[in-house]
């Protein structure tokens, strides 16, 4: 079963009820949807340019308000597939903030939170971040850098 219906944020075209559980933070149908044998991995559909085919996970590490952590976290402790690449997503299509990213994974993508069109707070994206990269690497992350810092004044 895919479901589509028009998002300001991640597509949501040909994806399952696990992506919505990701998109809007159901946490206890993801556990329920999980428990029953929902593919974890499961990939949403693809665009006439070959974007798309990210999995519930890409739906959570990017959340406004960072709403949607809890279900980053049961996927990722369910085992979500943090080395997956995507050749792109379309974020906010057709919207005037419509941004391709290209060349993705779920890490990547949370780190796009950092984007101003995003309107992420510096401080949710580099704690999901860290998170997935702990996750996926056994290790802490080193931040090396603040991105645009340098333009901020004083």
């Amino acid at each position: 079963m895919t479901l589509d219906f028009r998002s300001a944020f991640t597509s949501c075209c040909s994806i399952t009820p696990l992506h919505i559980c990701a998109e809007f933070n159901c946490v206890r149908s993801a556990e329920a949807l999980l428990e029953a044998g929902a593919e974890l991995d499961a990939p949403a559909g693809i665009d006439s340019d070959g974007f798309g085919g990210q999995t519930p996970v890409f739906h959570a590490v990017n959340s406004i308000v960072n709403y949607c952590r809890p279900v980053m976290e049961i996927l990722v402790d369910s085992g979500a597939d943090l080395d997956l690449r995507l050749k792109g997503i379309v974020w906010g299509a057709g919207q005037p903030w419509e941004t391709l990213v290209l060349d993705i994974t779920p890490i990547s993508y949370a780190q796009c939170g950092l984007y101003a069109q995003f309107h992420r707070s510096e401080q949710d994206t580099y704690s999901n971040i860290g998170y997935l990269y702990r996750r996926r690497y056994a290790a802490e992350l080193r931040l090396r850098n603040v991105p645009n810092k340098y333009l901020q004044p004083g």
